[in-house]
């Protein structure tokens, strides 16, 4: 575990957990300066806005690094990677959940996918599936598998979400639009290519 995860979560727990206001906790407070602990921790670890972690394999990690930046820079949120994130996952073949190949709408095989479960507006479960062979196209799928991932359900008719992007796509209005509907989004900052 990081040690800004550690913090921010010694944060939470110390908010969770606090009397109310007003109330001082004997246990909390510094002999020094009565009351002063719990403001001290909430200082130290302020709770970004958004914040999302990619776990990635090697062979992705400098295009996944991209496309974390871009999608920072876009939502204002922390997107990164580390340990423990949504999983991006290299395999051979994408399946169905009946063990047969995954097909796109061309009637070729899926190169990439993402899967996400939300419940009651929070992501609960998220993975990108890679295909092994589609490497020399990462540039452009992992950040468009990544803003699925971050809360863009379905596809947009422009921009990076849209269903069958170019080599390089925006991260317009509508792609953006679409991610934030879900994440909580600190920016609304759009790319434009030029």
């Amino acid at each position: 575990m990081s040690a800004r995860a550690l913090a921010v979560g010694m944060a939470a727990l110390a908010m969770c957990c606090a009397p109310g206001p007003g109330e001082i906790d004997a246990d909390m407070a510094s002999p020094e300066e009565p009351g002063t602990a719990l403001a001290a921790v909430e200082a130290d670890a302020p709770e970004p806005p958004c914040a999302v972690a990619f776990d990635v394999p090697p062979e992705l990690r400098a295009q996944t690094e991209r496309a974390a930046e871009r999608w920072s820079a876009a939502t204002g949120c922390d997107v990164r990677i580390d340990e423990g994130g949504i999983p991006i996952v290299v395999l051979d073949e994408i399946l169905e959940a009946d063990g047969s190949l995954a097909i796109d709408s061309t009637g070729g095989p899926v190169r990439a996918r993402t899967k996400t479960v939300w419940i009651d507006g929070e992501l609960t479960t998220a993975r990108i599936e890679y295909r092994r062979d589609a490497a020399h196209d990462a540039g452009r799928i992992i950040p468009h598998e990544m803003g699925h991932a971050l809360g863009g359900y379905g596809h947009t008719d422009t921009g990076l979400l849209r269903a069958t992007p170019a080599n390089w796509e925006p991260i317009d209005a509508a792609s953006l639009s679409l991610v934030c509907e879900r994440l909580a989004c600190a920016e609304f900052s759009t790319e434009f290519d030029g």
